[in-house]
């Protein structure tokens, strides 16, 4: 192959005509670039295959961790719905279970047992609900809060069943709900200190002043006690037994002086 200068390259001159054998290396050469051509394209269809399989199958254990997070919200959310539904239905039939029309009382003639013993349970609720407003009436006199706590503890047998079945074996129930619920409003405040340590201090307080104001009122009743048994003033009263102007004779005699 004659070669080409840079400026006859850039120059107007004719190029020289190229050879056979120039042409069949040049043939040769185009053919083995259209080949290395062929063999780059070949190589970038598998490069771009494999990084699409690599993006398929980019599902590490840490990507389905991050899904399975994603989705436990959710899961909670339902769950805690559907045991929200359920303590709903079953409250809905113990509604209606009560809302049941007695049976009629046994007949004492027919079956004089039967009729004993449901006269028997019936005067066993009467006792147990007297106990319940009984207790009840007391704690509300002991304690502020006595509502609240109630409620409260309405609100925790709903969660928890087990605590009925304590309430009615329990000799006081209105006590052991009252302190069930108080157990567990402090546990709920000893989680936020401030306000857990700030009820202790009002309570603290509280119970300072009551006692101080109880010994002022206890003081001041005894002073007022002694200032009734104090014996009057002499001055307003009017002497007895005393001498008067008629009894006065004048001075003792000297002769009776140096006797």
């Amino acid at each position: 192959m004659s070669e080409t200068s840079l400026e006859d390259m850039l120059s107007d001159k004719d190029l020289p005509e190229a050879t056979e054998t120039e042409e069949a290396e040049e043939t040769k050469e185009q053919g083995t670039g259209e080949t290395e051509e062929t063999t780059e394209t070949e190589a970038e269809k598998e490069a771009e295959t494999e990084e699409a399989e690599e993006k398929k199958d980019d599902s590490t254990p840490e990507s389905k961790a991050s899904e399975t997070t994603e989705d436990e919200p959710w899961t909670k959310k339902a769950v805690l719905d559907e045991r929200r539904k359920r303590q709903e239905l079953e409250q809905r039939l113990k509604d209606l279970e009560s809302k049941k029309e007695p049976e009629p009382a046994p007949d004492w003639w027919a079956d004089p047992e039967k009729a004993a013993q449901h006269q028997s349970q019936q005067i066993e609720a009467r006792l147990y609900q007297q106990k319940v407003e009984l207790s009840q009436d007391f704690m509300r006199s002991q304690h502020e809060d006595y509502d609240d706590m109630e409620a409260r503890f309405m609100e925790m047998a709903q969660e928890n069943p087990a605590l009925r079945t304590e309430l009615q074996k329990s000799a006081n129930p209105a006590r052991f709900a009252y302190e069930t619920a108080r157990k567990a409003a402090e546990y709920d405040a000893m989680k936020d200190v401030d306000s857990y340590k700030a009820k202790l201090e009002a309570d603290v307080r509280k119970d300072v002043e009551a006692k101080v104001r109880k010994e002022i009122e206890a003081e001041q009743k005894k002073k007022a006690d002694k200032e009734a048994a104090i014996d009057p003033s002499l001055a307003s009263t009017s002497s007895k037994g005393g001498l008067t102007s008629d009894d006065y004779a004048g001075p003792t005699p000297l002769d009776e002086i140096l006797k």
